[in-house]
């Protein structure tokens, strides 16, 4: 065979062997990550459209990250938790729940086997390619965006509320990347609050920065007291004309206009710091 994946006990990409079932098989994508690879993430596919070479070195660490380690994670038994963590909900239909629902059931016959391995192929294919153009196409972009708006957040007065505030000029995603950015440029006060226009253009949200990439705890969210109100009654409340709406989670709000928006957004940081 010219390729040979996941059998034969052999890790060699000289001859285009990947296994990684072997004992003496201990790789993983890079010294700070702890999941060993498996033979999805030893065949990653080249298909970056980009000449930057910090770029394409950006895309495949997150691609890895965000798309294909929980395929190794899975082939080597690794849980996404500690077993004595029970998770809130079961997230029933990711992509594995999706692969696996086409395996025959215990009492099914007559099943073309090959047939539903191919189509699990194309099902993990279409995902792969849709990960992979929106991080090139959509994802890259916005890291450019937010590094120019991050520019212009003032850090000369370490006190000032609109330190801790980055107001985006037009939206993209942003959580991602001021995460990176922050450690990049050894931030020392945290940004709080990120402002930008929704896509309708109808209002200005204030979005409380989360703790990280999966959580909807936030580092300081929107006070209780305007939390669930809408309209003039978050207006009265917060004291600021024009308000929209703060959701009940406290982790996003709305103003009609990109100054109440900072009004709000630091209103809040006066309350609560």
């Amino acid at each position: 065979m010219d390729v040979v994946v996941d059998v034969g006990g052999t890790y060699d990409p000289n001859t285009h062997r990947f296994d990684h079932h072997q004992p003496t098989f201990h790789d993983t994508f890079s010294p700070e990550h702890k999941t060993l690879l498996s033979s999805a993430g030893l065949i990653i596919a080249q298909q970056l459209e980009t000449p930057d070479e910090a770029a394409v070195a950006l895309l495949y660490r997150k691609i890895y990250d965000r798309f294909v380690e929980a395929f190794d994670a899975h082939d080597n038994g690794v849980s996404a938790y500690p077993s004595e963590i029970k998770p809130l909900f079961h997230r029933s239909w990711d992509i594995f729940a999706q692969v696996n629902i086409l395996n025959p059931d215990w009492n099914e016959d007559d099943v073309n086997v090959q047939e539903r391995f191919l189509q699990a192929v194309q099902l993990v294919r279409t995902n792969f390619e849709a990960v992979l153009k929106k991080y090139t196409k959509s994802w890259l972009l916005g890291r450019s965006i937010l590094e120019r708006c991050l520019l212009a957040v003032p850090v000369g007065d370490a006190t000032a509320l609109e330190s801790q505030i980055i107001v985006l000029d037009q939206f993209c995603p942003w959580q991602d990347h001021l995460f990176d950015l922050e450690g990049e440029r050894e931030v020392k006060n945290p940004i709080l609050y990120a402002l930008y226009e929704d896509s309708m253009k109808r209002s200005w949200r204030v979005h409380a920065v989360p703790m990280g990439p999966d959580t909807f705890e936030c580092r300081l969210a929107l006070p209780e007291a305007w939390r669930g109100l809408r309209d003039q009654e978050l207006s009265d409340v917060s004291g600021i004309p024009g308000c929209v709406f703060v959701h009940r989670g406290g982790f996003i709000g709305a103003h009609a206009t990109k100054e109440g928006a900072m009004e709000m957004a630091k209103q809040s940081l006066k309350l609560q710091q």
